[in-house]
């Protein structure tokens, strides 16, 4: 039987091209701050995500001394 609720799932991690186009900034802008080391991100086997925390801190939604 189907259920009838919908959940609606946030990421808890983008990769850099979705992270690029949520800033609405290019793919090469967030790189160039991974490898400044200005944003933190995870690795998942070979692939590299930008926690959820992180791109809304990009964005101004969170203050910076909230990502540790």
């Amino acid at each position: 039987m189907a259920s009838r609720f919908k959940f609606s799932v946030e990421p808890m991690a983008y990769t850099v091209p979705q992270t690029a186009a949520a800033l609405q900034v290019t793919t090469a802008h967030i790189y160039n701050l991974i490898q400044r080391g200005l944003v933190r991100t995870v690795r998942l086997g070979a692939c590299r995500r930008i926690p959820l925390t992180e791109v809304r801190r990009l964005a101004g939604l969170e203050d910076s001394n909230d990502a540790s």
